[in-house]
């Protein structure tokens, strides 16, 4: 149980950061036609001066003017509009356009929130959460999740299942987090399908069952959860639930590496350092290590200075401008030259 609190509280993070990016902001106005648009708008249509809004807001229809678009954004959100209201919620998070100011966003959340809007919901007790604009209150927070993961916000319900599982304004209840996790990884979100994958790798709150949780990872890992692809990577190196394949493994850590995953940077240099699925690569073994290393990943510090100790002076210094040249989401930088990476060890 310990390690599955660890997983929830080390992806709580990226779900916080998740939940500020909801649809409103980026939708389409119904109509194309800026004429229309702007004068119902101006005769008091509420969808009308929200679609304005977003057509100031992205460029489309008419050339992007923020001051406008939060002044139609306003009108809106005074005039009752949910949606509205939680728009301007986030302009007063974000700092768009406006005084960033996280106590007249909560309130405006909350103006949401009250008509049952669930992403204002959300936002709203991710406020709660985190102390932002409102005082810290678990209670209030959960209570807000709850709201919005009963109409089938995904987010809502993954950090309905977080709190239930940790315990955090509610009775801990392991079960109780499973079922709702379980409720967004069905409908196809994938880190609700690493937490369940988890929860049947471990046998906790779930029957252990190897299979399922490779099931579950693979969900997930395909739709690019880079913990999940780490997972995954681990069930093929173990054979736990999948047939044992070296390659497999390989190809899962790498696509978590490549996108800023520690955990997967570690395993992937283990994988180019012991010949895993791949020819011994010291090099590119240093350069994940290093990697990792930068991120706090466990043993890699002392494993990657270790492994210098095989490498000359030359193949250090080209691991370390490799490193230096990495961009999480891109393949590693290949090497200057054919010549100039050797793995030979170090005389």
């Amino acid at each position: 149980m310990q390690t599955m609190k660890r997983t929830f509280q080390g992806l709580a993070g990226a779900m916080a950061a998740a939940v500020l990016i909801t649809q409103p902001l980026t939708a389409r106005a119904q109509t194309n036609d800026p004429a229309q648009v702007s004068a119902a708008a101006k005769a008091g249509d509420l969808k009308a001066q929200r679609a304005l809004a977003l057509m100031y807001f992205t460029g489309q229809g008419l050339p992007q003017d923020l001051s406008a678009a939060v002044k139609w954004t306003r009108q809106a959100a005074e005039g009752g509009s949910a949606e509205a209201q939680n728009d301007l919620g986030q302009c007063y998070a974000t700092g768009r356009s406006v005084t960033l100011d996280s106590a007249e966003a909560a309130r405006w959340y909350r103006k949401a929130a009250d008509q049952g809007f669930a992403p204002a919901q959300l936002q709203l007790a991710r406020c709660y959460e985190q102390a932002t604009g409102v005082p810290l209150d678990l209670k209030q927070s959960v209570k807000w999740y709850r709201k919005a993961a009963e109409q089938g916000n995904l987010a809502a319900q993954i950090s309905l299942g977080r709190a239930y599982y940790l315990g955090h304004g509610i009775k801990q209840n392991a079960r109780e987090a499973v079922t709702w996790l379980r409720k967004a990884a069905e409908q196809g979100e994938p880190v609700a399908q690493y937490y369940v994958g988890r929860c049947y790798e471990l046998g906790d709150a779930l029957p252990q069952d190897t299979s399922l949780a490779a099931t579950w990872y693979r969900k997930a890992a395909d739709q690019g959860q880079v913990a999940a692809q780490n997972a995954l990577g681990m069930c093929y190196v173990r054979g736990e639930g999948v047939p044992q394949s070296y390659p497999e493994a390989l190809k899962w850590f790498r696509q978590a590496a490549e996108r800023g995953y520690s955990a997967g940077q570690y395993q992937l240099g283990l994988c180019c350092l012991k010949a895993l699925g791949m020819r011994q690569d010291r090099v590119e073994a240093y350069i994940w290590l290093n990697l990792a290393a930068a991120q706090g990943e466990g043993s890699a510090a002392k494993l990657r200075d270790e492994l210098a100790d095989q490498l000359t002076r030359e193949q250090v210094d080209e691991a370390q401008a490799r490193a230096r040249a990495f961009v999480p989401g891109q393949p590693l930088p290949a090497p200057p030259t054919a010549a100039a990476s050797t793995n030979a060890p170090a005389p």
